[in-house]
């Protein structure tokens, strides 16, 4: 499960929301699991975990709903809930948050950490790294003003 607890944002270029509170990164993780459901079908999965009030599962989903992670539909006498985004599109956001904030804050220590680290974990990803610079490279050279 991944857990992110920082103060409430949004990506700037996605407008995902980037950051969930324990309990949300908890419900997020059902329900991304899970897809459609409403909250008897979480609460009743959340308390086979922990001991959990039916209302601080609906307060919670409100909450997401809110921020824009899951949709609320109502069917018959309940109201269903959906992801708004994939875990894949918040994980995304999330890092291009994290990296955009390292690299304004501690830009020259970033670089060379993440280079170094790539060198550890794959050194092919350095050549990959070298190409994808050179691309960006030839590009701003055909671009006007570049």
């Amino acid at each position: 499960m991944i857990i992110f607890i920082v103060k409430a944002s949004r990506d700037g270029d996605s407008g995902v929301p980037t950051s969930l509170g324990p309990l949300e990164a908890e419900i997020m993780d059902v329900v991304w699991s899970c897809g459609n459901s409403t909250v008897r079908d979480i609460h009743r999965l959340l308390s086979k975990r922990r001991e959990i009030a039916y209302t601080t599962v609906m307060t919670i989903m409100g909450n997401l709903t809110k921020k824009g992670v899951l949709r609320c539909a109502r069917q018959d006498r309940a109201y269903v809930y959906s992801p708004a985004v994939t875990r894949e599109q918040f994980t995304r956001a999330k890092i291009a948050q994290i990296v955009d904030t390292m690299l304004r804050r501690f830009s020259e220590p970033a670089m060379t950490y993440l280079v170094n680290r790539m060198a550890q974990v794959d050194p092919q990803k350095l050549t990959e790294l070298e190409e994808a610079i050179s691309e960006l490279r030839r590009k701003a050279k055909g671009s006007p003003g570049g």
